[in-house]
């Protein structure tokens, strides 16, 4: 079986290399030195281990810098002891990093040469190093009773947040604690061990991470003493670790804040920022505090150690600040929203504020946070924000400038088209703008989310160069782990390359965890948003897959419903796994919950023995309940119908009622079936997870039937909205 899926791929490879713009004659022509790497590894697939092991040691020698890498981290496993010994050290004296001491010190913990690992390992920082490198240092001081376990071990312990690493660890620790006091006990009845300063500073972070948080908090007065007596450095990773033991564990929130308050005057101003932002946090949950709250949050801001607590730290004034005032969330984004250092980070607070800026009628408020306040938005938050704006600049609920209406609408809308922003949302300004040339069309669909080209570099071609040799030689089964390492370092290009590839290889995919299809999309969505630019169509068509194609097509015939809407929705849903499970029990291709499949199976007379992950079965249960969902809602529209098919039909049902009643007391336009036209609808769903779907559907539809049925976006756009 499986030499005859190798025989298969190899006849994959043959014809993808038919169709390639390729000047070599082979493989073998056009990699030259790194050939013997992709040699070695069909010797290590066909169990030649002798002569994968010469051919790795040439292209350890001869190849280009990350073959060769590839290729003495292969030899690590190869071998005798002696040979692995060596191919160990050779690895970590020649690349002298981190992740090539990690690889040499996995094969020499197997082979129990913990002195060669204190050795190698003696000038790590564990602070940075990875958690499982530390871990094995660590181990091979106790396996030789090295003095230096117990301070080390702290300091792991203490300066970083902790992991599943370092709970496996404290759980061995403990384990050898406890023989040690069995064995003492054994010879003296009386003895006990006793519990250093620095094992309660480790145990008080555990049961923080235990989320242990009132078990923690009757010691943190005690942790604290020992920062007062100065027998503990002053740590900003425990500084944290005792607010979240205060704001969780204490049941006297003023009283603790106040506390807080009084630790932010004993240390040093480079120590403040816990002290000040736990503080905030305190007088925020007690709720009678809001003063203090926010003058707390902004002295925070004033100390913080790096941009990423900065960030953090607005963003919990800013949520604050959602509770009591606009007019202060303005202020604030006009005083510390050009300092904001991860846009990203802010998308779901913007998202908040624009469902109740748009649900409470602030309209002109909205176009201020647009407008007005400066914000170093990211390129999705900019997009809505300026389509939204100018929408409601167009239905005349908002007012810009002095310019007139319509031509303020069209800046806003423009903008959108010109930034680097979600496609959901471009689609809807070409709508809006009536863009219909087909050249024009393509333009804006093909820009992406980043603006600028990345700087070319040796290790952009070089990891680029080693994708593709996986694809000519024939390695499927490498390509993905291998895309994820080299992510940031790839060309777009090399992307398609290896998504395209990997997509073709589907067909003879019987044994991966996830199928060579799968893979295909998971890469081509990751570079798509990881563009800068703009990317080719192809890029987007990976993205798009038409999986199962016979499937759909023959049941959206019976439910006459259009392929593109049956894609968007599969895509959006479960990304084309059949097998997916979600943690709330639906199942399969569409994610039909047992009980809506088994209702819609008795509908369509299955009995009851079907198969919910056969991907026939699945899709016509899915889209016979999308289609019963369509003729449910008002108007048969077709938004509210994938509304409910996330949110339920009661909830959308209740939303729409709601919103015509507060849309007819406004003697406003109405829009059928909600009052508001159904884009500003959208935006007001009270489930961020419903709004966030009905954004996916959209797009995704407006682009398959883009891609594959000759229609415009804004076509479909009219279709689903209702436009």
């Amino acid at each position: 079986m499986k030499m005859m899926q190798n025989i298969l791929i190899f006849s994959l490879i043959l014809i993808f290399f038919s169709c390639s713009d390729t000047n070599a004659n082979s493989p073998q022509a056009e990699f030259k030195e790194d050939s013997d790497y992709f040699y070695a590894l069909r010797a290590c697939d066909e169990n030649r281990e002798s002569d994968a092991i010469r051919l790795f040691t040439s292209a350890r020698k001869r190849g280009t810098d990350l073959v060769a890498r590839r290729s003495a981290e292969a030899l690590t496993q190869l071998g005798n002891i002696t040979q692995r010994h060596d191919a160990a050290l050779y690895l970590v004296e020649r690349w002298k990093d981190d992740n090539a001491l990690l690889v040499a010190c996995r094969e020499l913990f197997k082979n129990h040469e913990y002195t060669e690992i204190i050795r190698l390992t003696r000038f790590i920082d564990f602070g940075t190093a990875p958690n499982e490198l530390v871990e094995l240092r660590l181990n091979s001081l106790i396996e030789k009773n090295n003095a230096a376990f117990e301070k080390e071990y702290f300091v792991w312990m203490v300066s970083r947040p902790l992991s599943v690493h370092h709970m496996q660890f404290y759980q061995l620790y403990l384990s050898n604690q406890l023989k040690k006091l069995h064995i003492q006990q054994e010879s003296d009845e009386n003895s006990e061990i006793e519990v250093s300063r620095e094992q309660m500073v480790i145990d008080f972070r555990v049961a923080v991470y235990r989320q242990k948080y009132q078990a923690a908090f009757s010691v943190y007065e005690q942790i604290l003493g020992y920062y007062d007596d100065e027998q503990i450095p002053v740590d900003d990773q425990l500084l944290s670790d005792i607010g979240k033991a205060a704001l969780y564990g204490t049941e006297d929130y003023s009283a603790t804040a106040k506390a807080f308050d009084e630790l932010s005057q004993r240390l040093p101003e480079q120590k403040k920022f816990y002290a000040l932002f736990y503080a905030a946090r305190l007088y925020d949950k007690d709720g009678r505090f809001q003063a203090q709250t926010e003058s707390r949050f902004k002295s925070a801001l004033e100390v913080s150690p790096n941009d990423m607590q900065f960030d953090n730290c607005l963003w919990y004034l800013l949520n604050f600040l959602l509770r009591t005032s606009t007019d202060k969330i303005i202020e604030t984004l006009k005083t510390y929203g050009s300092q904001i250092t991860n846009p990203e980070y802010f998308d779901d607070f913007f998202d908040s504020l624009s469902v109740l800026l748009l649900s409470h009628h602030q309209w002109q408020d909205f176009f201020r946070v647009w407008k007005e306040s400066n914000v170093n938005f990211s390129a999705s938050t900019a997009g809505k924000y300026a389509y939204i704006a100018g929408r409601l600049i167009e239905d005349g609920l908002a007012k810009g400038g002095d310019e007139e209406q319509t031509h303020q609408s069209i800046d806003a809308f423009t903008s959108v088209l010109s930034g680097g922003g979600d496609l959901y949302y471009k689609i809807l300004a070409m709508e809006r703008l009536g863009i219909t040339e087909k050249e024009l069309v393509e333009t804006k669909l093909l820009s992406g989310g980043n603006v600028g080209a990345r700087a070319e570099s040796e290790a952009m071609t070089q990891a680029g160069r080693l994708l593709s040799g996986y694809v000519a030689f024939g390695f499927p089964q490498q390509i993905y782990s291998e895309w994820l390492l080299n992510r940031s370092r790839l060309k777009i290009e090399d992307s398609v390359r290896a998504a395209t590839f990997l997509r073709n290889c589907e067909k003879y995919d019987t044994e991966a965890k996830f199928s060579y299809g799968i893979q295909s999309l998971r890469i081509a969505s990751r570079a798509k948003n990881d563009s800068r630019g703009t990317f080719p169509k192809e890029l987007l068509e990976l993205c798009h897959p038409r999986f199962y194609e016979s499937d759909v097509s023959e049941v959206c015939a019976k439910n006459e419903l259009p392929e593109y809407l049956l894609y968007a929705l599969v895509r959006t849903e479960s990304f084309f796994d059949r097998n997916i499970s979600s943690r709330a029990g639906a199942m399969g291709l569409t994610q039909l919950m047992e009980s809506t499949a088994a209702e819609e199976a008795r509908k369509l007379k299955l009995g009851d023995d079907y198969d919910i992950f056969d991907a026939r079965t699945n899709l016509s249960l899915g889209a016979h309940y999308l289609k019963s969902l369509i003729g449910r809602t008002d108007n048969n529209s077709v938004l509210l119908a994938l509304f409910a098919y996330n949110g339920g039909l009661t909830n959308v049902r209740k939303w729409i009622r709601a919103s015509r009643n507060d849309w007819s007391r406004l003697k406003k336009t109405f829009h059928e079936p909600a009052g508001m036209s159904m884009d500003l609808f959208l935006e007001t769903l009270p489930f961020a997870e419903t709004r966030d779907y009905g954004r996916k559907l959209v797009e995704a539809s407006a682009l398959y039937a883009w891609l594959y049925y000759d229609k415009m976006p804004s076509e479909v756009v009219r279709e689903i909205m209702g436009k």
